[in-house]
């Protein structure tokens, strides 16, 4: 489908990772388009990361992420919602930035587990 879409030049499928901290870091932006997740385990740790987040509001994201100020959420299924609040965070940098920091401090608010 990569191909087919041309998205070779975008798109890297890098297979199994030990450490997903080095991945999370990396990321322009990490998207979670679930439509069922009770925690959300990958939302928090690509928060703690500093990853700026979009998520589909499952109740894990809802219990994680306040949207506007530490990721931003869309509903369940709204794929135009969902790519639109992507296009939105790779247009604006200063703001992409802004939702990373926020998201990093979330974990420190003890809003997360602590394994």
């Amino acid at each position: 489908m990569i191909e087919k879409l041309d998205l070779t030049n975008r798109v890297r499928l890098i297979g199994w990772l030990e450490d997903l901290a080095q991945l999370y870091c990396a990321l322009d932006i990490f998207v979670s388009s679930s439509h069922t997740e009770s925690f959300g385990l990958a939302l928090a740790e690509a928060m703690a990361a500093g990853a700026p987040v979009v998520a589909t509001e499952t109740e894990g994201a809802r219990e994680l992420i306040q949207s506007g100020e530490t990721g931003l959420l869309v509903s369940i299924g709204d794929v135009d919602k969902l790519a639109e609040a992507v296009l939105q965070l790779l247009n604006d940098r200063q703001w992409r930035v802004h939702l990373g920091t926020e998201a990093r401090k979330t974990p420190r608010r003890g809003l997360v587990l602590s394994a």
